[in-house]
C-alpha cells in the first residue's frame, strides 16, 4: 500500500514534531483506523511516544523520507525514495523555465552560434541573464508564432541579432518570461496580436526600453481585420484593456492603438503569417 501525499506529511509530522494530539482529518483518521496510529477521541487524534516511533518506522519501511522535501524540490530528489512518486510534492518540471530562440549573430556563453531558425531552446530564467549576448530582445505572444517566426517574411530585423522570448502560457510562465526580459538591458521589440490584449501586454514590458511594436503595414491590417473574428477580438477585449491603452504614452503603442480603435477589429499573429503577400482579391475588394 502507498500513502497519499497528505498521509505522508502526517507521518512526517508525527515522527518529527511528536505531537500529543492532532486534529482529526482525512489523513490522520486513515492512519488511526488503518494502522492503529493514534487514538481518535472527539475532534482529535491522541499520540503516545510509541505512536511517534511507529510513524517513523512506517516511513522507513515504505522507503519514504523522514523529513518533508522542500517545496521546490526536483523530481530527482523524490525519486531517491522508492516509496513515493517523483511527481508527488515536487515542483513542476518547467518551473522557472523560459522558451527562447536565437536569431542572427547572438553569442551563447561567449561563443557565436548558428542555430536553425526553427529551433527553440529552453533555459532557467536566471541563466538567460548572463549566457546570451544579443542586440535586441523580442517578446512573442503566441507559441505557434514563436516556433514559426522564421516564416514571417515581412519582419525586417534590420541586421540585428535577437533573443526571441516566448511570452508564456500554462507551461512556460508569463512571470518567468517577464523576469528574464526585465533583467536584461537591450532594447525590446514586442510582437503581439493586433488586438487590445496584445497591445495591452506591450504596456507591461519596460517602457523605457520598448523600441518597436512589430506589426505589418497598417493598411494590410485594416483589410485583414474586417471580419467577424476581428470584430470579436476587439469587442471582447476593449473593456478590459481600453483604459490602460488610453493612458499609455509610448509612441509605438499609441500609434497602434489609434489604428486599432479606428477600425474596431483586430488581427491575430497567426493571420499575420501571410502579411508579405496580398490578401485574396475578393477580401480586399469587400472592404475597400
Amino acid at each position: 500500500m502507498t500513502f497519499t501525499l497528505n498521509e505522508q506529511k502526517a507521518l512526517q509530522r508525527i515522527a518529527n514534531e511528536r505531537p500529543a494530539h492532532l486534529s482529526v482529518g482525512v489523513a490522520t483518521r486513515t492512519l488511526a483506523h488503518g494502522y492503529g496510529l493514534g487514538q481518535v477521541m472527539g475532534g482529535n487524534v491522541f499520540y503516545t511516544p510509541e505512536h511517534w516511533q511507529q510513524a517513523r518506522k512506517l516511513l522507513q519501511n515504505h522507503d519514504l523520507p523522514l523529513q518533508s522535501l522542500p517545496q521546490d524540490s526536483k523530481r530527482s530528489a523524490a525519486a531517491k525514495h522508492g516509496g513515493m512518486s517523483e511527481k508527488l510534492g515536487t515542483r513542476g518540471v518547467h518551473k522557472g523555465e523560459v522558451a527562447f530562440k536565437l536569431l542572427g549573430n547572438c553569442l551563447l556563453d561567449g561563443q557565436q552560434v548558428a542555430l536553425p531558425p526553427q529551433l527553440s531552446l529552453v533555459s532557467k530564467a536566471e541563466d538567460l541573464l548572463v549566457c546570451v549576448e544579443c542586440d535586441v530582445v523580442c517578446v512573442v505572444e503566441n507559441w505557434e508564432t514563436f516556433t514559426d517566426l522564421h516564416h514571417y517574411e515581412w519582419i525586417d530585423w534590420h541586421g540585428k541579432s535577437a533573443m526571441v522570448i516566448f511570452h508564456g502560457d500554462n507551461i512556460y510562465s508569463n512571470e518567468n518570461a517577464k523576469r528574464a526580459v526585465e533583467a536584461r538591458s537591450e532594447p525590446i521589440w514586442a510582437f503581439m496580436d493586433f488586438d487590445p490584449a496584445g497591445l495591452g501586454f506591450s504596456t507591461i514590458l519596460p517602457q523605457t526600453r520598448l523600441e518597436r511594436v512589430v506589426l505589418p503595414e497598417f493598411e494590410w491590417l485594416a483589410t485583414a481585420a474586417k471580419n467577424t473574428i476581428g470584430r470579436m477580438l476587439f469587442d471582447d477585449q476593449v473593456g478590459q484593456w481600453g483604459p490602460t491603452l488610453d493612458r499609455c504614452s509610448h509612441p509605438e503603442i499609441k500609434k497602434a492603438w489609434e489604428a486599432l480603435k479606428s477600425q474596431r477589429a483586430g488581427v491575430t499573429q497567426e493571420r499575420m503569417l501571410g502579411a508579405h503577400r496580398p490578401l485574396p482579391e475578393a477580401t480586399a475588394k469587400a472592404f475597400a
